[in-house]
């Protein structure tokens, strides 16, 4: 399902997966109920939360500036893209 959502292979996402459980920012919850051991759940560990809370820190602070002017560029957004479609 991760692998889907970001648009990058399996095997791609599993290494990803893997640097970020042995650094301690997921863990991984094995399936003990089906005999099928490949399906595993992940959970964000506290330092995990920490940098996702960092980021989205940094991220609000980015935006701000945008987010007073975003139904103004929003409606503007609308009519070049109408303007585009008309052509």
């Amino acid at each position: 399902m991760l692998a889907k959502a970001f648009a990058i292979s399996r095997p791609a996402m599993s290494r990803k997966l893997t640097v970020l459980f042995r650094n301690g920012k997921i863990k991984k919850l094995y399936n003990l109920k089906d005999e099928d051991q490949r399906i595993t759940s992940l959970q964000v560990t506290a330092e995990g939360k920490a940098i996702v809370a960092a980021l989205n820190d940094e991220y609000d602070a980015i935006l701000l500036p945008y987010s007073k002017r975003s139904d103004a560029l929003m409606a503007q957004f609308i009519v070049i893209s109408n303007q585009i479609l008309k052509k």
